[in-house]
């Protein structure tokens, strides 16, 4: 047993020299230079590492070009207005097209719109696809408006063609713009409304349909008329008078949208729901004497008919009987279209064109007839007295006051009101003046009424 205790593993002292020398001599060196000592020179290692470094920032370089490049086209297609497209090494043209290139394209491209040239149209295409992907989408709705405003149909035709190439060749998508520029050559044309219908679907098939614009609401709401879908003419107005902000309709889309209503005998509650956006949107109708009896309309021009058309309104809504507030609404779209601008002050003086020297007119309203002109007057002489004559019959004699007022701060001239009018008014301020206290509780509702303030 004592035997077995201290018994132990005999090791031949030849192994522990092998043992050490294991532990000191490492099996793959521990030098990183070692291999290369064994195998290079100095100059052979330099020579390998210069050219290893030299191959990797040659590769680095070229993939930095190329991500240049590609941010290089994307921030061009933002400022310049291009839609995506891609941006493979092939589409990098070598040459770059200048602003000013581009800004003597687009005169070109208009210039020969204007003149009807479809050989230079044609030319200006060419350079256009030269330029490649460096080309606004706009530059392309420019040409597209140039050809259709040629007569001939071959102009269609190639605006056709202009987009079926964008979509085809180039890849690239199509604006607002482009489609409704087609769908309104369609519709000038009268050309049946199956060939439009594609465009419509190329709005929504690319999300286009969105619209920003007053032309672009005009175009599609022309073409649901067309169409007769009521319901898209509905919510196409709904949502321009959400976005009115966005989309600042003028006199023109107001007034197509009217005529709409009146032509569908819509009820008098819509129309003059209408009304008090107009009313809304161009200033309010009561006179300020600071601003010279005048409201800024942000440079819209009203032309002759746009304003016979809402006098119109004022005599529908005059003689309404489904609500008694439809003659203040009336009374209030007749006073904003005096004192939209200067323009129309015209309209509402009764005396003669040859002795109207004082009153300015725009260029729309001169270049009308003198038979128009004269029945537009008629009309808004018409107006005013009906507005007077319902107030007279409803016995509101403050109302009528109150008109006649405001009438006058516009500066439209007493002969407008007639000699029986101006009789009746007279007997109404007397009749008032006999009724009243002139109390300090009387005097305020008839400073409310006139919008005069009381000075105490």
């Amino acid at each position: 047993m004592t035997h077995r205790l201290v018994r132990t593993t005999y090791i031949p002292l030849t192994s522990f020299s092998i043992l050490s020398r294991q532990q000191t001599i490492a099996h793959f060196g521990t030098s990183s230079t070692q291999w290369f000592r064994r195998f290079l020179s100095p100059k052979e290692e330099n020579q390998l590492y210069l050219g290893i470094t030299a191959l990797f920032r040659e590769k680095l370089k070229e993939k930095s070009d190329s991500s240049n490049q590609s941010y290089s086209n994307i921030i061009d297609q933002v400022i310049l207005g291009t839609q995506t497209t891609t941006t493979t090494i092939s589409n990098i043209r070598p040459s770059q097209t200048t602003l000013k290139e581009l800004g003597r394209l687009k005169q070109d491209i208009d210039a020969a719109g204007k003149a009807k040239d479809m050989e230079q149209l044609d030319f200006l295409w060419n350079e256009l696809q030269q330029a490649g992907s460096q080309v606004p989408t706009t530059m392309y709705n420019r040409l597209i408006r140039s050809y259709l405003s040629c007569p001939s149909e071959l102009g269609l035709e190639k605006a056709k063609q202009v987009v079926n190439m964008m979509e085809t060749k180039q890849h690239r998508l199509p604006t607002t713009r482009t489609c409704t520029y087609l769908i309104q050559a369609h519709l000038k044309r009268k050309l049946p409304l199956e060939e439009v219908r594609p465009y419509v679907a190329m709005l929504q098939h690319y999300s286009l349909d969105k619209l920003k614009t007053p032309f672009d609401c005009s175009v599609m709401m022309r073409y649901y008329i067309e169409c007769g879908n009521t319901h898209a003419i509905d919510f196409l107005w709904r949502y321009t008078m959400r976005h009115v902000d966005t989309i600042q309709p003028g006199p023109a889309l107001y007034t197509q949208y009217v005529e709409w209503l009146l032509s569908s005998h819509a009820p008098h509650n819509v129309i003059a729901s209408t009304a008090q956006s107009l009313i809304q949107r161009f200033g309010s109708s009561i006179p300020s004497p600071s601003t010279n009896n005048t409201t800024s309309t942000s440079g819209f021009t009203w032309t002759q008919h746009q304003i016979s058309t809402w006098l119109n309104v004022v005599r529908l809504l005059t003689h309404s009987t489904s609500s008694p507030s439809h003659c203040l609404d009336a009374e209030k779209l007749l006073l904003c279209l005096v004192n939209v601008s200067d323009t129309t002050a015209a309209i509402f003086d009764n005396t003669d064109n040859n002795n109207n020297s004082n009153h300015k007119t725009t260029t729309s309203l001169e270049s009308s007839s003198t038979t128009d002109l004269h029945r537009t007057k008629k009309q808004g002489i018409q107006a005013i007295q009906d507005i007077i004559r319902t107030y007279l019959e409803q016995a509101q004699d403050l109302k009528v006051l109150a008109f006649y007022y405001r009438l006058r701060e516009s500066g439209v001239k007493e002969d407008v009101f007639g000699t029986d009018l101006t009789r009746a008014i007279g007997t109404v301020i007397g009749r008032v003046e006999l009724q009243q206290e002139w109390n300090l509780e009387g005097s305020k509702t008839i400073a409310d009424e006139l919008g005069l303030a009381i000075r105490s």
